[in-house]
């Protein structure tokens, strides 16, 4: 079986390391970066744009609560710059989003996460920020944060990693998403310096999208090592 940190060179880096972030729990700034990316990722399917967006946005200042919540119509210039679709509907959507977080959790992603008890109260928490936020958009923002927020740990795993992971033989095809991620971290733990769960779990993500859901493996990053060709 090839070694964890394998697949991460086959595959690049994280969504947060491709904006250059390291999620901590009381980060708001980051914290609200990722969700801001997250966001916009629900209707724009590139990351690059995503990433140029979340860029011109910090350069402008914008990213903040409470700059997001007050920012109206001036958060679709930049957006538009970035290419991103729609972006008067998008820079609305992050508005709505930032007002609501401003008004319950005082403009803090920590605070809203501070005191979950399970992992269907943060989704509640999350989703309730207003339309464009959906369970698949806080799926997306909670997978990254399994080590930082405890009721994170409990995010089923998604179905693309899952199909990658059971084309590598890491996982098994009857293996539930629910407790699929207990399943890879037992394996993480026996191998010699593996990445961190969440960091994999992206890799597998990246993969399954790109070629294992597709049954198309010569869209697979893995090319010649695809254990699925043959």
């Amino acid at each position: 079986m090839q070694k964890p940190g394998w697949l991460l060179t086959k595959t690049g880096p994280s969504g947060p390391e491709r904006l250059a972030l390291t999620l901590e729990p009381d980060d708001d700034a980051a914290l609200l970066c990722w969700f801001v990316a997250c966001g916009l990722r629900a209707a724009e399917r590139r990351e690059d744009r995503v990433a140029a967006a979340v860029h011109a946005l910090r350069e402008r200042g914008l990213l903040s609560a409470a700059r997001l919540a007050s920012g109206g119509a001036g958060l679709s210039g930049p957006l538009a710059e970035a290419g991103i679709r729609e972006p008067e509907v998008a820079a609305a959507r992050l508005a709505r989003a930032a007002a609501a977080l401003c008004e319950r959790f005082d403009g803090s992603l920590s605070r809203l996460a501070g005191g979950a008890p399970s992992l269907e109260e943060l989704g509640t928490r999350l989703v309730s920020l207003g339309p464009g936020f959906g369970p698949g958009t806080a799926l997306r923002f909670l997978r990254p944060l399994r080590d930082v927020w405890p009721a994170a740990e409990e995010v089923p795993l998604d179905p693309a990693a899952l199909a990658a992971a059971v084309h590598l033989g890491w996982l098994d095809e009857f293996d539930d998403p629910e407790t699929a991620p207990g399943t890879l971290r037992r394996l993480l733990e026996d191998a010699d310096d593996a990445p961190s769960l969440p960091r994999v779990e992206d890799a597998l993500e990246r993969l399954g999208r790109a070629a294992c859901r597709r049954n198309d493996t010569r869209r697979c990053p893995l090319a010649e090592a695809c254990p699925a060709r043959g």
